[in-house]
């Protein structure tokens, strides 16, 4: 069954784009389109699709009250977020939201559609633009993003090497067959991370890991 997707943005040339490329995809199905919150969500709930893809812009920001409504709201669908903003703090916002994966909307189109891949597999994901920004903005003085105490250096070697993985984008499975442990052991490394590291979703386990320098 393709993976059906809900794009969501104030934008509707941007949703209509996005909505040309997945159709070329026999994997992808758009299951429809929202501009509003209210909208987002009221789709969410009707047509179940399986990721929201949601542009967020700046300045304003455009695009972030869609996000956390859709967290607040409906907090089990899967998030993608799009975004040309320059501002690092914005950046961290959405990731404080919860998104499973976050792109800059200068990315190759086959990085889109690896990280939808990503997120419908359980994983997390940032592109490395995104990525950049956010270890400047954490190293510029944003590290309250980050939860009191949230040291790296309490991890374990294997937990660092879990933690690499996890911000590289790949799936439990993925992680599991590079280390040779089970998908069951990788998903038990990634909440003993979130425990000791004090966030509340794999998503935000990424910028600690990119202001630690584990990712590139």
């Amino acid at each position: 069954m393709p993976l059906r997707i809900l794009l969501a943005g104030p934008c509707r040339l941007t949703r209509e784009g996005l909505a040309a490329l997945l159709v070329r995809k026999e994997d992808f199905a758009v299951a429809g389109e929202a501009s509003s919150a209210p909208e987002i969500v009221a789709l969410c709930e009707s047509l179940h699709p399986d990721l929201v893809v949601v542009e967020v812009g700046s300045p304003a920001p455009r695009g972030l009250a869609e996000v956390h409504e859709l967290g607040r709201r409906v907090p089990t669908v899967k998030r993608l977020a799009l975004t040309g903003a320059a501002d690092g703090r914005v950046i961290l916002d959405t990731i404080r939201s919860g998104v499973q994966a976050c792109l800059s909307l200068s990315s190759p189109v086959e990085e889109f559609f690896h990280a939808l891949r990503v997120v419908a597999d359980g994983g997390s994901y940032l592109s490395p633009e995104i990525s950049d920004q956010v270890r400047r903005s954490l190293l510029a003085g944003e590290a309250a993003f980050a939860s009191p105490g949230a040291s790296l250096d309490r991890l374990t070697p294997r937990e660092k090497q879990v933690l690499r993985l996890v911000a590289q984008g790949h799936s439990s499975r993925e992680i599991a067959a590079q280390l040779s442990l089970s998908p069951e052991t990788v998903r038990s490394y990634r909440k003993s991370l979130m425990r000791k590291l004090g966030v509340s979703g794999v998503a935000k386990l990424v910028p600690l890991a990119a202001a630690a320098g584990l990712i590139p």
